[in-house]
């Protein structure tokens, strides 16, 4: 009796056992669901979202700019919204973004851009960072490069990965 039992046991399959899954409400990231753009999840490995120290950030694909082009948006764990995107892909085109985490608040970010890998290390905030170094940056007198410390991808753009 007592195998009997534990054999039924064993069968019982866990979601039956299990809680039930809870869900928060969505929370939008981009696009106003209004106007008519693309955005693509379909990156490298499907890592879009990352969680560094207390923030959460997404990266995406869209073509909002006439051009498909790779964004960042992020948030504080607590605040119930996320910040305006940010393009962070600065060529002709740019697909397929991967993000991870790194802690304090920065994300290192890589995607396909004008047939190179390029990739990035993005803080939650306005700042950029690079991994790798620029083959044309020119280096100032202690032989760090004059764009390190950039404000805009603009000012600093991504390093190229060969």
């Amino acid at each position: 009796m007592t195998r009997s039992l534990i054999g039924v046991t064993l069968l019982v399959p866990a979601m039956v056992i299990a809680e039930p899954w809870a869900f928060d409400e969505p929370l939008p990231v981009a696009g106003d669901g209004e106007t008519p753009h693309f955005h693509h999840l379909d990156g490298a490995g499907r890592r879009h979202v990352a969680v560094s120290g207390n923030d959460v950030g997404v990266v995406w694909e869209d073509d909002s700019s006439g051009a498909p082009q790779v964004y960042i948006a992020t948030k504080p764990r607590d605040q119930d919204h996320f910040g305006a995107p940010r393009q962070i892909s600065t060529g002709a085109e740019a697909y397929e973004p991967a993000i991870v985490g790194l802690g304090d608040g920065r994300f290192a970010t890589a995607w396909e851009q004008d047939q190179s890998v390029v990739a990035r290390i993005v803080g939650a905030v306005d700042d950029f960072a690079h991994l790798g170094r620029q083959p044309d940056a020119a280096d100032d007198d202690d032989g760090d490069q004059k764009h390190r410390g950039a404000q805009s991808s603009e000012e600093c753009p991504p390093a190229h990965v060969r």
